[in-house]
């Protein structure tokens, strides 16, 4: 009665049409669980978050995660500090640590790489063991498999990338062709945007260097400067 009514008290996981609630296996301290098949494994780790179907489904003792989307997070066994949101985000991590992806897909292929951040749909979706790159926006950094060191910051920036590394793109489009170049500064909508394999290259203004394509050790400041240069 009174404040109390309708209130239990539960002293184990529970599951209400096939969502289970609680800390998870062995209902480790710590733990919280809220999904199917969610923190499910033989849980040894603690202080980890699963909120969604499968969402940490094989953690054993890794710790100091955070999954929330269905799938997120689903591979990861002993790793620990890394955090995904968004359906499939960070799906096929098993030995990263200390990644973080948010956005349906973003990281998804991801399986051994570490410091890691992709936020946006589909950000970094292919980087299968690349480190230390850094993706904000659609589709940005979206073929890389491989490639660290990399900061790609707009929409398909960095689009095409395969092997470049130590590149910063920042602005829609910018270096977006760019397959293997490397050490290339481009910021500004479609700066650097059809290199491919250029290298060294800095060009800061909107559609600076844009028509580029192979050429290296070339500097511009200034909207649409070097227009003219395609491999120089």
């Amino acid at each position: 009665t009174g404040l109390n009514a309708g209130v239990s008290t539960f002293t184990a996981d529970i599951t209400v049409n096939s969502i289970n609630i609680g800390k998870g296996a062995n209902s480790v301290s710590g733990n919280t669980v809220l999904g199917e098949s969610a923190l499910d494994a033989s849980v040894s780790g603690g202080n980890n978050t699963a909120i969604g179907k499968n969402a940490l489904t094989t953690l054993t003792s890794g710790t100091q995660n955070t999954a929330v989307g269905a799938l997120s997070l689903s591979k990861i066994t002993t790793n620990g500090t890394c955090t995904a949101v968004g359906y499939s985000a960070l799906k096929n991590n098993t030995t990263g640590a200390q990644n973080t992806a948010l956005g349906a897909n973003a990281l998804t292929a991801l399986s051994s790489g570490s410091q890691n951040v992709a936020v946006g749909y589909n950000a970094a979706r292919q980087i299968t063991s690349g480190t230390n790159n850094t993706v904000l926006g659609w589709r940005a950094l979206d073929a890389d498999q491989t490639s660290s060191n990399n900061t790609a910051i707009g929409l398909q920036a960095m689009f095409a990338n395969t092997s470049g590394t130590e590149n910063v793109a920042v602005g829609a489009n910018a270096l977006d062709s760019n397959t293997s170049g490397s050490a290339n500064t481009a910021i500004g909508l479609s700066a650097l945007g059809l290199s491919t394999t250029a290298g060294d290259c800095t060009a800061v203004g909107r559609g600076s260097f844009q028509a580029i394509t192979t050429g290296n050790n070339n500097t511009g400041v200034g909207r649409d400067v070097g227009q003219s240069i395609t491999t120089g």
